[in-house]
């Protein structure tokens, strides 16, 4: 006696419920793009800030470790930079942009020569907001370690833009080669 295999039949149903599954779990599994919210709106109250001279708002936008905190520098530089505006020996442009699902934001001075600054002021994001830090603090360790735990961790959103040079946020940073163009 011959026994006969059959194979058994499978139903649509079973097809398209395993298909679903299967696409669930692609979309699931894939990293959804990061969006930061306002950034404009970071951007621009930066701005604000900067042109009225308000203080209170340099709590809020400014990135300060302790100990620039106690010896007052950002404040003065922020003072001083306000001051420049006033008096329009300074403008700043604001660049907005996105690459690879990151957003960057950079302001730019420039003196009434029109000559660019090449150190920009720089905004990062993390901890689901906007921060800034300065030109001054950029330099310190404690920022750069805080970039680099940041960046490592990939939770950081760094843009650095102007006309003559440009670092994309997904490459290693080179603070040397940044920090003295």
């Amino acid at each position: 006696m011959q026994t006969q295999f059959s194979m058994p039949r499978i139903s649509p149903h079973f097809l398209i419920l395993l298909f679903l599954i299967a696409s669930l779990l692609l979309a699931g599994c894939s990293r959804p793009e990061v969006t930061p919210p306002n950034v404009e709106l970071a951007s621009s109250a930066y701005l604000d800030a900067l042109q009225t001279g308000d203080l209170k708002q340099v709590d809020k936008l400014f990135f300060i470790p302790l100990h620039w905190r106690y010896k007052q520098k950002l404040y003065q530089q922020f003072s001083q930079d306000h001051e420049q505006i006033s008096q329009k020996k300074l403008t700043l442009r604001m660049l907005s942009s996105k690459q690879a699902g990151r957003w960057g934001i950079s302001i730019i001075e420039s003196n009434q020569a029109g000559e660019i600054n090449l150190i920009p002021h720089w905004f990062f994001y993390y901890d689901n907001q906007w921060q800034f830090v300065s030109p001054l603090i950029f330099k310190t360790k404690t920022v750069r370690s805080m970039l680099d735990l940041y960046r490592e961790q990939k939770a950081l959103r760094l843009w650095y833009d102007t006309e003559t040079a440009r670092l994309n946020p997904s490459s290693s940073l080179d603070y040397k080669k940044i920090l003295t163009q």
